[in-house]
């Protein structure tokens, strides 16, 4: 769902994965565990009532419309393209039917499309039909349409032979492209016979572009059922790890699957973490189990004083780890254990938290996220606290540097940190003050990595991106 007061993440009890309420209902099924969850009473929203269409005022005119719905109506197309870019693709297709009156599986294709960076046609049928869609590509001029069929970027497209008065048509036009300023996110194109396209403008890379992406649903070669963490060795070669079948898969720079291991059906994969030379550090029943990249197993940290469930390597090689959630580790290169920071979390807040994950920056300097806490927790290589950032979204904030549902952590070789917010990953300067945030992404990250030339890779349960980054200087 989109950011709002009245509709935020929770977590699910069982797993603690990041879950969002579902509209119209008391309880859901957790997309991770199974398990079903009932949705907290302050979180749950009636169903949205649908007022008249976009189709409505095509098919009836504009006598007996209020104008004030439709536009309400439109003002949400932003709402949908932003839900469809982080791949929740049916709820953004929920929305887009409610405004164009489109059937629930052309709406699919519709919202794909324009997450896809493609223009989408509308034009407006007969009663009973469903108003058709078009991928456009942008290296073409838009032209306008006439009543023969005409070659757009390759597609053939058929305006409605429904033609529309005149007025009617030059005011739905003013009130459409005073919708698109308002909304500033589409720019409809009218055609001399009424019909419509949707244009979602051309937007600079920003903060990040994604450069690569694969995977699915599946338990094939490059098929994930519930990815959540990933790592890069020095040659690019990514190395992903499924939470609930203990599956690790190793793909080359391009996203090309080269071989796969399995530590068993019943192993939980809580995190991993890849070294320059490809050893691979799997945190799994308190343990960190350390592998090659052939799936030969070559040592293991454990104790009978630690119970780790986080693990990340510093720039120079060096391990870190945390153990019971709020005890910081760091490692010798014969892995001894350096250093220890104990209640890294309740100690400054007065309160632990059970659900935390690790960074550490090029300097040393350690963050520790708190999931429950909502905040970021910083110690220097000495294990001096130096500072926290980040709190708790409360009814109607719109903070960007106040967390909603954080999951996990991870910082570039520039300093900068990176959380995920399930909506979007927001970046921190490594004081801890907001820069920007990067929202195309397939759902809510469970894991980051970056290589060494600071690409950002993310995995996301069953599908992995890679971004690249705006540098400092770039800005």
């Amino acid at each position: 769902m989109a950011k709002s007061a009245s509709i935020r993440a929770f977590k699910c009890p069982s797993c603690g994965a990041p879950i969002e309420p579902e509209v119209g209902t008391l309880t859901m099924k957790c997309p991770y565990c199974g398990g079903t969850v009932i949705i907290p009473e302050s979180l749950r929203t009636p169903p949205p009532s649908a007022g008249p269409t976009l189709n409505d005022a095509f098919q009836f005119g504009l006598n007996g419309i209020d104008l004030n719905q439709i536009v309400g109506n439109a003002m949400q197309l932003p709402e949908a393209l932003s839900l469809a870019k982080q791949g929740r693709v049916d709820e953004a297709a929920q929305i887009y039917s409610r405004i164009t009156g489109m059937e629930h599986e052309d709406a699919v294709k519709a919202v794909q499309a324009m997450a896809g960076g493609h223009a989408v046609a509308l034009t407006p049928g007969r009663p009973g039909t469903n108003w058709q869609t078009m991928k456009v590509d942008y290296s073409s001029q838009p032209v306008l349409q006439t009543s023969t069929p005409s070659t757009f970027s390759g597609e053939t497209y058929t305006p409605s032979a429904t033609k529309r008065s005149g007025a009617s048509c030059a005011l739905i036009v003013a009130i459409l492209a005073c919708i698109s300023i308002l909304a500033g996110a589409i720019l409809f194109v009218p055609s001399v016979f009424g019909a419509f396209s949707f244009f979602s403008p051309l937007s600079s890379i920003g903060f990040a572009n994604k450069t690569l992406s694969f995977g699915g649903e599946g338990i094939g070669q490059g098929l994930f059922e519930d990815a959540r963490s990933i790592g890069v060795d020095g040659d690019g070669n990514i190395v992903v790890a499924e939470y609930s079948n203990g599956r690790l898969q190793i793909f080359d720079p391009n996203g090309k699957f080269v071989s796969m291991f399995s530590l068993g059906p019943k192993t939980y994969v809580q995190a991993t973490a890849v070294s320059h030379n490809g050893t691979i550090y799997i945190v799994t029943g308190g343990k960190i189990l350390i592998y090659n990249e052939s799936g030969q197993q070559t040592g293991e940290i454990s104790d009978d004083n630690h119970d780790y469930n986080d693990v990340t390597l510093g720039a120079d090689g060096t391990l870190y780890a945390l153990s019971d959630n709020e005890t910081i580790v760091r490692f010798k290169r014969d892995n001894s254990i350096d250093l220890e920071i104990q209640n890294s979390i309740s100690d400054i807040t007065g309160d632990s938290d059970i659900d935390t994950h690790l960074a550490v920056d090029g300097l040393g300097n350690m963050y520790i996220l708190g999931n429950f806490t909502y905040a970021v927790f910083k110690y220097s290589p000495q294990g001096k606290f130096i500072n926290q950032f980040g709190s708790e979204v409360k009814g109607s904030d719109s903070d960007p540097a106040k967390f909603q549902g954080p999951i996990t952590i991870g910082v570039d070789g520039y300093g900068r940190i990176y959380v995920d917010d399930i909506f979007e990953i927001k970046v921190f300067d490594s004081t801890g003050k907001y820069i920007s945030s990067i929202g195309d992404n397939d759902g809510a990250v469970f894991g980051m990595a970056f290589d060494s030339q600071n690409n950002l890779y993310t995995v996301s349960k069953n599908k992995v991106a890679k971004f690249s980054v705006k540098k400092p200087s770039d800005n």
